[in-house]
């Protein structure tokens, strides 16, 4: 299988199989990522016990590394966590109790590529959604960034790819954003920690 060059995030807090769906969808991408970092923000003992075998289990297929917060500091100090500790080029934000369709990877990052090879501006990409009830119904879709309040900033060309949501073929949550790693991530902003 092919890898691409793209680090998926994943910060957790007191999930066990919802946490495991969510690799499971990594798991059938149609290119692999090169890492998934997973930020545990403290689970109970018991829980932390189980995520701890969840990844053993899935590194056998994937490159995963888990991160333990000693406290319980948020999802968006987990995420924050996982940007440093991330080697690729590309970062990608996967909530624990989210799933992606098989080719979210390939075709995001095919994209992005596109996007690219236009100008050098940093490219930060955002996909669309569906938001399903319990049964796996489809109750609500957004596409192409819709909701998103965008910071208006020259040196970042914003990528938001309308063609991915067309049809239906392209899934992922409001945090499931690849962002490029660049030598100025830190001024132009990471996750507010305190919300």
């Amino acid at each position: 299988m092919n890898i691409c060059n793209v680090t998926v995030v994943i910060p957790t807090y007191n999930r066990v199989s919802p946490l495991k769906r969510a690799l499971n969808s990594i798991a059938r991408q149609t290119v692999d990522p090169a890492e998934v970092i997973i930020i545990d923000d403290c689970s109970e003992p018991a829980v932390l016990d189980e995520v701890n075998a969840i990844a053993s289990e899935f590194s056998k297929q994937l490159n995963v590394t888990l991160l333990v917060n000693e406290h319980n500091r948020g999802a968006n100090y987990a995420r924050n966590r996982g940007i440093f500790a991330a080697v690729s080029n590309y970062v990608a934000f996967l909530d624990s109790d989210d799933l992606w369709l098989p080719e979210k990877l390939e075709k995001q990052v095919a994209a992005i590529a596109e996007a690219a090879s236009a100008d050098d501006k940093p490219i930060l990409s955002a996909t669309g959604r569906y938001r399903v009830d319990g049964r796996g119904d489809i109750i609500a879709r957004q596409f192409g960034g819709g909701g998103i309040e965008w910071r208006e900033d020259p040196r970042v060309k914003l990528h938001r790819d309308s063609e991915l949501g067309r049809g239906g073929h392209q899934h992922c949550t409001p945090d499931s954003r690849l962002r490029r790693k660049f030598a100025r991530l830190s001024r132009l902003g990471l996750f507010h920690q305190a919300i």
